[in-house]
């Protein structure tokens, strides 16, 4: 079961309102386990490596992924078995799945463009605009990159170009951590609403 909601973009990227599908299983036991966003390169890169919820023989890890298990925060991974045959399962997930990146600006810019081509590794984008482009081959180049192009009419969106489906090529450390901090970003926000309007 998913929830989808809307935050802020994380800290360092192009300001855009993401939109995540939410895994409220792996929600609950995060904040059950008050378990905060995993943002440690090589903590990813071994939870890649590892099947969910599958024990693996510890002594078919390298050092290095041995090392950042014994590291890694409790209830990223869990150690079972016999002391001398232990074995090491992972029990983490992807927080959430971010569906789209939606950019806002005035004009369908070139900078505008290139802050919403960012957001490509990682899901579907696209931009609002409050004027219309006044060339077609803006929507051409839209198109060509993939991105949405929509104009704004006081709320009412009319569409100019249809973003361009994603879809992953390849699962990568880089993608989950993308997903870890927009999560990160989702906590912040929804406890600032909580305080907001309490």
């Amino acid at each position: 079961m998913t929830a989808t909601v809307e935050t802020p973009a994380p800290r360092g990227y192009v300001k855009a309102t993401l939109h995540l599908a939410i895994d409220a299983t792996e929600h609950q036991r995060r904040q059950d386990r008050r378990l905060r966003p995993i943002l440690d390169w090589d903590i990813l890169e071994t939870c890649l490596s590892l099947p969910h919820a599958e024990p693996v023989p510890w002594q078919t890890l390298t050092i290095r992924q041995q090392d950042t298990i014994r590291r890694a925060p409790a209830h990223v991974f869990r150690i079972t078995g016999h002391r001398q045959r232990p074995k090491v399962t992972r029990i983490a997930l992807r927080p959430c799945r971010v569906v789209s990146a939606t950019v806002r600006s005035a004009t369908a810019c070139a900078t505008a463009l290139g802050n919403v081509t960012s957001y490509a590794p990682f899901c579907e984008r696209s931009l609002v605009v409050t004027r219309r482009p006044r060339m077609s081959e803006t929507l051409i180049e839209f198109g060509f990159w993939g991105a949405g192009l929509y104009l704004d009419h006081d709320g009412e969106l009319e569409t100019l170009v249809e973003p361009n489906p994603w879809r992953p090529k390849r699962h990568t450390a880089a993608g989950w951590r993308f997903a870890e901090e927009a999560y990160g970003s989702y906590l912040k926000h929804a406890r600032q609403l909580e305080q907001a309007h309490p």
